[in-house]
């Protein structure tokens, strides 16, 4: 978790060549031990580097290739490290239905983990998926539960987003008067 961890944050600051290393090692500690949890990180760490070099089809190939893995493993924080990062990138790819599988998959995790913020942060990217898809119903009742479990929360933050999203999704469903009540809590500031 460390060598994840700490190439994940390398990676995410330009710095390729520490990255790679927690790549191999990784690799390595896993191969050697037939560990899956160290092969699921070192495959979403390399996808996490593909993905902020901006080669999202090349990532998400090695995140098909860490999921197997991460489910081989017990570990829900593993899990929604995986899903996460692959709902992502399935999204900039434009698999919506993938995108939407591993954001609920990862939803599922971080409640398995009883962590709310996580939890929010899978439903809150799920929302505008759901618009898209012209899922007006689900991305209405998924907005309230990011609003829902950001209180719950320690990031206020959330709730805003769910307020914005619920907002969103009211519009695409064809409820103006809703979209215009569900943002005024946020523009008083009762987020």
């Amino acid at each position: 978790a460390f060598l994840a961890a700490w190439g994940y944050a390398h990676a995410a600051t330009d710095k390729p060549a520490v990255a790679d290393a927690a790549v191999d090692e990784l690799t390595d500690i896993g191969e050697r031990t037939r560990d899956p949890a160290a092969l699921a990180s070192a495959y979403t760490l390399k996808a996490s580097q593909l993905s902020f070099a901006g080669q999202a089809r090349a990532a998400y190939g090695w995140i098909e290739e860490a999921l197997p893995y991460a489910h081989q493993d017990p570990s829900p924080d593993l899990h929604f490290w995986v899903e996460m990062t692959g709902g992502d990138l399935a999204m900039q790819n434009g698999q919506l239905d993938e995108g939407i599988r591993l954001f609920e998959a990862a939803a599922g995790s971080a409640h398995a983990l009883g962590n709310p913020r996580r939890e929010a942060q899978a439903w809150v990217s799920l929302v505008p998926m759901r618009i898209v898809k012209g899922e007006t119903a689900a991305s209405l009742r998924e907005a309230r539960r990011v609003r829902d479990l950001g209180a719950r929360s320690t990031d206020r933050g959330l709730v805003v987003a769910g307020w914005v999203m619920e907002s969103l999704a009211a519009a695409a469903a064809g409820q103006p008067e809703r979209a215009v009540h569900e943002s005024l809590p946020m523009a008083r500031g009762h987020a």
